[in-house]
C-alpha cells in the first residue's frame, strides 16, 4: 500500500479482537431481477489471526438451493459455480450448522472474533432471508453472526475516500493483486483477507461497524411461518428466546451505521 493511498497510516494498532472470520456468500441470481427467495449457494470463510496476520484455516461448502434448484446461466457465468456443484451439496441448515461447528472447533465466539464482510448484504440480508426461506426455517442466528466489520468502512478510513468501490477497485487502490474468480465466494474471501492484512498493518482497527437490526430478527419468525408450517418439535418459547437474545445483542452494540 502506498503512502498516498493511505494518508492516515500510522502502523499497527492493538486490535479489539484476536481473530477475523472473513465471509462472503454467493447466492442464486439471474440476468433480470432477483429470484425470490434468493438463496445462498456458497458458504465460505477464511480465519485470520489478527495478532500474527496468519491465515489459520478455511471453510467452504456449496449449498443446494431449495426453491430455485436450477442455476441460471448468468449465475454460473458470474460465480463460476456449476449446477453439479450444488446438486450434490448439503442443505443450508446442514452447512450453517457445519460452519458453527467449525467456529467452535477453533474456540471462536463474539468475545474473541469478528466477522468481516465487504458490505452489509451478507449478514444483514442474505443470512436472515435464507434462514426464513429454509425448510424447516432456521429461527435462531447465533450472536457471532449478528455483528460484523464492513471492510469498506476500513477502506474509506485508510484512503480518505467518501465511498468505497467494488472489491476489484479496492484491491487495486491498495496496491494488491486480486486472485481467483471475482464473485466466487472463497476467492473473494481470500482477497478480502489480503485487504484486512494491509489495512491492519496501516493502522486500521477492525471493530464492529454494523449489526443485525433487532427488527429483522423479530421478523424472522413471522416470515418463516408465512413460508412454512412451524416444524414439529420446535417450541414457540425457543423462538422467543432467540428474538430476545438478538435484541439484547443489538442493544449492547453501538454500530456506526446500519445499511
Amino acid at each position: 500500500m502506498t503512502e498516498a493511498a493511505n494518508p492516515v497510516a500510522k502502523g499497527p494498532v492493538p486490535q479489539l479482537f484476536t481473530y477475523a472470520v472473513i465471509l462472503d456468500f454467493e447466492a442464486t441470481c439471474q440476468s433480470r431481477g432477483v429470484p425470490r427467495p434468493q438463496e445462498i449457494i456458497e458458504f465460505p470463510s477464511v480465519l485470520l489471526d489478527l495478532d500474527t496476520l496468519t491465515v489459520l484455516d478455511e471453510f467452504e461448502s456449496f449449498v443446494k438451493p431449495e426453491h430455485h434448484p436450477r442455476l441460471s446461466p448468468f449465475c454460473t457465468q458470474l460465480t463460476s459455480i456449476r449446477q453439479g456443484d450444488v446438486d450434490g451439496a448439503p442443505s443450508f441448515s446442514e452447512v450453517f450448522l457445519a460452519h458453527q461447528a467449525w467456529l467452535e472447533a477453533h474456540h471462536l465466539n463474539e468475545s474473541n472474533a469478528i466477522l468481516v464482510t465487504s458490505g452489509n448484504w451478507d449478514l444483514n440480508f442474505a443470512l436472515p432471508d435464507q434462514c426464513a426461506a429454509t425448510t424447516p426455517p432456521v429461527t435462531f442466528i447465533p450472536p457471532l453472526y449478528r455483528r460484523w466489520h464492513n471492510i469498506k468502512e476500513s477502506f474509506r478510513l485508510a484512503t480518505g475516500k467518501r465511498s468505497a468501490p467494488g472489491l476489484p477497485r479496492m484491491l487495486q487502490t491498495l496496491g494488491l493483486k486480486p486472485t481467483g474468480h471475482h464473485h466466487r465466494g472463497i476467492d473473494d474471501c481470500r482477497n478480502i483477507t489480503a485487504m484486512c492484512r494491509a489495512l491492519v498493518v496501516s493502522g486500521v482497527r477492525l471493530d464492529v461497524t454494523d449489526c443485525l437490526d433487532p427488527s429483522r430478527l423479530a421478523r424472522l419468525e413471522n416470515e418463516s411461518n408465512l413460508v412454512h408450517e412451524l416444524a414439529p418439535g420446535v417450541e414457540a418459547g425457543s423462538l422467543d428466546s432467540g428474538r430476545e437474545a438478538g435484541q439484547r445483542d443489538a442493544a449492547r452494540l453501538d454500530p456506526k451505521s446500519k445499511r
